[in-house]
């Protein structure tokens, strides 16, 4: 069993939690200015990138829902980036 983590852990956790959260939001600002109309494949994942930053608008200064919520981040980021990058190579 691994020890709890130490506050400094939880506070940079936080960080990047905030951090990676802005940054989706200026992806989902990107992908609706350059991605096709509604529907789409890109609809759909901006809406799940909108749904995933309103589900936890902030960090909540626990560690495993933290972690839980920055990975959601990353998939709805990396969801938005393949589309973007597979946008570019048309």
């Amino acid at each position: 069993m691994l020890p709890p983590p130490d506050k400094a852990a939880v506070y940079e956790l936080g960080c990047a939690v905030t951090r990676l959260d802005q940054t989706l939001g200026q992806l989902v600002n990107i992908a609706k200015s350059r991605l096709e109309p509604p529907p789409s494949l890109g609809d759909l994942a901006v809406r799940r990138a909108n749904d995933v930053r309103s589900a936890q608008p902030c960090p909540v200064g626990e560690f495993k829902d933290d972690l839980a919520h920055l990975r959601r981040l990353a998939m709805a980021a990396s969801d938005l980036l393949d589309l973007l990058s597979d946008e570019e190579d048309r």
